[in-house]
Formats: C-alpha cells, sequence, structure tokens
C-alpha cells in the first residue's frame, strides 16, 4: 500500500506512470492530486479487491473523467476530499458520454467536499423521460406493465426502474419494489421479474439508471461542500447511510435510491440547492427525500416511495409531480410552496405553516393534518386513482383559506369542532367552494358557515346560515370574517343584517356585526374587545324571523395602518342546542377622511368607533 503522487507538472492520463511520482496507483493504494495537475481519470477499477483508500484532490487540482465511450470504474476504500475539483462530462447541456462509478466498496466512505474550494461536477446523461406511470391495475406475478408515455426510445433494455405502489393511503407501509426492463413497446413496460405485490393505477415507476453512478456506502455518498460550485446528476445508488448530507447551493439531477435504510436522508441540509431528480425509496423502510431550507424542486423532479417526502422544510418551493406512498409528502413544512401534484399518502401535508399549495392530491387518507396558514388554490384535494377513495381533505387544521378548490374525499373537515385540536379563534375558509362561483364555506369550533343565493335579503344577492352547534361543557363562536387594512385617517363602514329564527332565543350571547383589531382580537384574549360592534337589535328570535339591520364604523385615527377583521359573530351560550342564524353584511364604504365621518356622525368614541 502506497500513497501515489501526481507528477506536479501539469498531470496526465491516470493510466500512464509518469503522471505520477511511483507509478500508476494500484488495489490499496492511496493517491493524492497536487494543485495545478489535472489527471484524466482512464481507467476500469471494478476488479479491485479493495480499491484506493484515503485520498484527496488538492486545491485547483482536477480528476477529470475520460469522456469518450469507454467504461470508468473509481473504486473507494477511503474517502475522497474533495479540495480541488472531481469533474465528469461538461454540463447538463453536454453530459458525460462514457459510463463511471465510483463504488465505496460497502465501506463507510464518502465524496468530502471542501467548502472552501472543493468543487463537485457530475454531468450524466439524462432521460427525457424519468418516471411513467401505470394506466391499469396490474396483479402480483405480472411482468407487462401498461404504462401511461412511451419510453421506448428513452430507456434501455437491463435498465432498473423502482416501482412505488400508491395504494394504500391509510396505511405507513411502503410497497416498493425493483427490477429490470427486458423490453419496452410505444404503450407497455416488461420486467425481467413477476411483480411480487398488486399494483393500483397511477403506480409510479421510475428510471434508476444513470450513465455516472455513486454506489454501496454505509455513509452518506456526498458530504459537505457548502460554498463551492456542486452541479451534481448522478445515480446515488445502494449508499445504505444517506445520499447527500450538508451540500448546500448545489444542482442535484439524476436519480437518488435506497437499498435496506432506514431513517435516512436523500438529501439532508441541502439549504439553497436546486433538484432536478427522482428521489426514490425501494427498501420498505422509513426514509425520508428532502430535508433544508430554500430549495427547489424542478417541474421534472418526483420524490416517491419515502417515509416522509421531505421534513423540515423552510422557504421551499416543490414543483413536479411529487409522490409520497409512506405517511406523506412532509412534515413539519414552514413557509413553503408545493405546486405538483401529491399522490398516496397517509398524511399528506402534517403540521405544516404557512403553506401555499396548487397541486391536485390523490388517493390520501388526509390532505392536510395539524395545519394552519394554509393558502390552498385550484385543486382538487382528495382524488381517486384507480379506485382509491381518499378519506378527508383536513383533520386537526387550525386556520387555511382554499379559493377555487374541489373537496372529493367523503369527509371535508373532520374534527373541525374538537376543542382540544382547535382554538376557538380557529378558521378555515373555502371560497369558490367545490369550484363553484361565489359558494362560501367556513369550519369554525362553533359550527359551519355556508352561503345560499335562495331568496336573499334585500340589497343582497346571498346570505350565509351560521350552523352553530351546541357542544356540551361550553359553546364556541361559529363565525365569518373578511381581513382589511385601515390607512392612517381612513375609516370603514359595515352595513348588514341578521336573521334569527322565531322561537331562538339567543339574548345570552347575541349574534352581532363587529370591527375586530386583529391583533387584540377577544376570541384570542378575553380581555379584549371590538373596535366596533352592533348587536342584532331583538336576540330572542320575537321578530318572526325577519332580517334585522346591523351597522359599524370604525375610523383609524392613529398613525400607522391597522389590519381588522369584519366579523359577523354568532354563538349558542346559554341554548341547548343547535341554532341557525343568517346573516349578510357588506363594506358600505371607506371614508378617505375623518373630517367627512365627523360630519356625518357628529362624534367619534375615544378609540375610533362611532
Amino acid at each position: 500500500m502506497a500513497l501515489r503522487t501526481s507528477n506536479g507538472t501539469g498531470g496526465g492520463n491516470w493510466s500512464v506512470a509518469g503522471t505520477w511520482d511511483t507509478g500508476v496507483p494500484v488495489d490499496s493504494d492511496t493517491f493524492l492530486i497536487l494543485a495545478g495537475d489535472t489527471v484524466v481519470f482512464d481507467v476500469d477499477q471494478s476488479g479491485f479487491a479493495n480499491g484506493m483508500g484515503a485520498s484527496t484532490i488538492q486545491a485547483t487540482g482536477v480528476l477529470n473523467i475520460k469522456d469518450d465511450a469507454g467504461t470508468y470504474y473509481l473504486k473507494m476504500n477511503g474517502d475522497l476530499t474533495l479540495t480541488g475539483t472531481l469533474q465528469a462530462g461538461t454540463s447538463a447541456v453536454v453530459p458525460f458520454t462514457g459510463t463511471f462509478t465510483v463504488d465505496f466498496n460497502s465501506g463507510s466512505n464518502s465524496i468530502v467536499i471542501s467548502d472552501a474550494t472543493g468543487s463537485l461536477l457530475l454531468y450524466c446523461a439524462e432521460p427525457t423521460t424519468k418516471y411513467v406511470s401505470l394506466t391499469a391495475q396490474e396483479p402480483a406475478a405480472e411482468t407487462v406493465m401498461a404504462v401511461d408515455t412511451d419510453i421506448s426510445s428513452d430507456w434501455s433494455n437491463g435498465d432498473t426502474v423502482v416501482i412505488c405502489d400508491l395504494k394504500t393511503p391509510a396505511s405507513s407501509t411502503h410497497d416498493n419494489e425493483t427490477d429490470t426492463i427486458a423490453g419496452m413497446t410505444a404503450t407497455t413496460i416488461t420486467l425481467t421479474g413477476g411483480l411480487a405485490n398488486q399494483k393500483e393505477i397511477g403506480t409510479i415507476i421510475g428510471l434508476v439508471t444513470r450513465n455516472i453512478r455513486l454506489i454501496d456506502s454505509t455513509d452518506y455518498a456526498i458530504k459537505e461542500g457548502a460554498t463551492g460550485t456542486n452541479e451534481i446528476y448522478a445515480e446515488i445508488n445502494s449508499c445504505s447511510g444517506g445520499g447527500i448530507q450538508n451540500t448546500q447551493n448545489a444542482t442535484i439531477g439524476g436519480c437518488i435510491i435506497f437499498i435496506s435504510a432506514s431513517g435516512k436522508y436523500a438529501a439532508l441540509n441541502a439549504d439553497s440547492s436546486t433538484f432536478d431528480a427522482g428521489l426514490f425509496d425501494a427498501s420498505n423502510n422509513n426514509n425520508y427525500g428532502i430535508r433544508g431550507a430554500n430549495m427547489v424542486t424542478s417541474a421534472g423532479s418526483i420524490i416517491a416511495g419515502m417515509y416522509f417526502a421531505g421534513l423540515y422544510l423552510t422557504n421551499c418551493t416543490i414543483n413536479g409531480v411529487t409522490a409520497a406512498c409512506g405517511y406523506g409528502l412532509g412534515t413539519r413544512i414552514r413557509g413553503t410552496t408545493i405546486n405538483g401534484d401529491i399522490i398516496g399518502c397517509r398524511y399528506t401535508i402534517a403540521s405544516a405553516y404557512p403553506i401555499n399549495v396548487s397541486g391536485d392530491i390523490y388517493n390520501c387518507d388526509r390532505c392536510f393534518d395539524s395545519c394552519s396558514g394554509m393558502v390552498v388554490s385550484n385543486c382538487e384535494l382528495g382524488k381517486s386513482k384507480g379506485g382509491v377513495t381518499s378519506t378527508r381533505v383536513m383533520t386537526d387544521c387550525i386556520d387555511g383559506r382554499f379559493f377555487n378548490c374541489l373537496f372529493t374525499s367523503t369527509t371535508e373537515f373532520t374534527n373541525y369542532n374538537l376543542k382540544t385540536s382547535r382554538p376557538q379563534w380557529g378558521y378555515v375558509e373555502s371560497n369558490d367552494h367545490d369550484q363553484v362561483t361565489n359558494a362560501y364555506k367556513a369550519w369554525c369550533l362553533g359550527g359551519i358557515v355556508t352561503s345560499n343565493e335562495t331568496s336573499p335579503p334585500t340589497g343582497y344577492d346571498r346570505w350565509y346560515e351560521h350552523a352553530c352547534e351546541y357542544m356540551a361543557g361550553g359553546s364556541f363562536p361559529c363565525f365569518r370574517q373578511f381581513e382589511t387594512v385601515v390607512q392612517s385617517g381612513e375609516a370603514i363602514e359595515v352595513a348588514g343584517v341578521i336573521r334569527i329564527a322565531d322561537g331562538e332565543d339567543l339574548t345570552t350571547d347575541p349574534p352581532a356585526l363587529q370591527i375586530i383589531d386583529k391583533f387584540a382580537d377577544p376570541l384570542v384574549d378575553s380581555t379584549q374587545t371590538p373596535l366596533a360592534e352592533d348587536e342584532v337589535p331583538e336576540p330572542d328570535g320575537g321578530v318572526e324571523a325577519d332580517w334585522q339591520g346591523v351597522s359599524v364604523i370604525w375610523a383609524n385615527t392613529g398613525d400607522s395602518p391597522r389590519t381588522v377583521l369584519v366579523r359577523m359573530y354568532a354563538s349558542v351560550a346559554g341554548v341547548a342546542a343547535a341554532v341557525d342564524v343568517d346573516e349578510a353584511w357588506a363594506i358600505a364604504s371607506y371614508k378617505t377622511q375623518i373630517a367627512e365621518i365627523l360630519k356625518k356622525v357628529k362624534r367619534l368614541g375615544p378609540t375610533g368607533e362611532v
């Protein structure tokens, strides 16, 4: 075992003795590429028993893989530390043309990138199509898969694929398999082995094979490298310790797949990285996809078969078709936008806030679990593929807004009225509910609000029914609200009507139209009071179900803008039964000069109320 050092005069081909101080490296040697030397790797070490020991490429040194149709194989029995550069191919546009493998020889070995000067540049030849979906249910033992995309000129016989089933949203287990392509047509893929389990319509078949491979480590395949230039388009396979760790500001393509690992990440703390990758778990264990901040996945990315496809995501943007057939797409997500479709999860998005979603969600036990600050737009939530019915859209969520979303699950919101999981100020609303123009629905701890266009009160084109629910041990408000900003020197005027059914006595806590300071909300802090409030004149139901007028005006006399909530409030406190309260209101005007209101109403109270 010897240390082989590059010649210090510019380098040369790896296979040439003159490139090295003491001859070409052999099995169990270590190597050092000096600063300023470029060594062209042109050998196949697949026959080595051990491989290279811990080795280093110094700053400004380069190990450049020979770029032709040959087979090049680097076996490592220690870390390869990059203070300089390891490169295969020119760019993602001009990819590598041969086959290059880094084999870690089943050891705890990695490519370790120096933060200051190290650079890993791997450019595999990417397929046009990275994954396809089944168009028919395929039984166990079947070898011919009906698929939705013709990949016969894109993929190759002998390539490895991973098959991620999306049929069991109520389960926390995986049903993933790997196999090899034996043949293809425009509509089918034939596998060399039969399916172990039946697969449903929509099951993902992802291409694993790339012409640059990092394989067989019990540690992360790639580690460190927070500040250098790292562009990693490669297959990372059978690395049970994980894919990429602490490699930030990188571009990551190719495919990362796990075999026989548990509790590991495809990419851990990959802050500010961009993914154009397929991330798969074929182990049926509890692996994770990505974790980090300010990450972006491209439209071509897919995260499939992971226990959680994303965990601890902060300020990330997830594009592409994203599928997680384990527990879910992600949990503990903060400030993240998800644009791609999501398929086959138990808890699709859990413990997330705030979050923006614009992709469809299929085959899920629940689309949103224990989330708050949701903004969800133009989605179908709980769609079915292959006859799998989603169970619910939400459970235990606190607050959020839906716009033009179709709720196709069996249940829209489980536990909306469970006081152990939702505060009394919790409010989830759906605008253009079920993709019906102007339809509205809202869920509060105290009940559900729905819009109705039948026989509206005079001056309105619709009204809103508050289905206030009685709860033993205490009742909570059922309300509809709208958030707006009142500038300094401006005022807001709101007029509305309320209807209480004949004989329903709500005098204990009368329905009211209110203007609330968002940051001094009485439902959050009982010591606070509304900025302005007008209770229904006759709350005892003695007006024979007629509409009763209410109105409020509030002026912002302060020096700064104020965020306020216009709220129509109803409660069945003191009434041991469910009660319906109907209402409608509109913002009548914004007054740009407080003087105009003073002229109209003669005076203002000390906090701006009329």
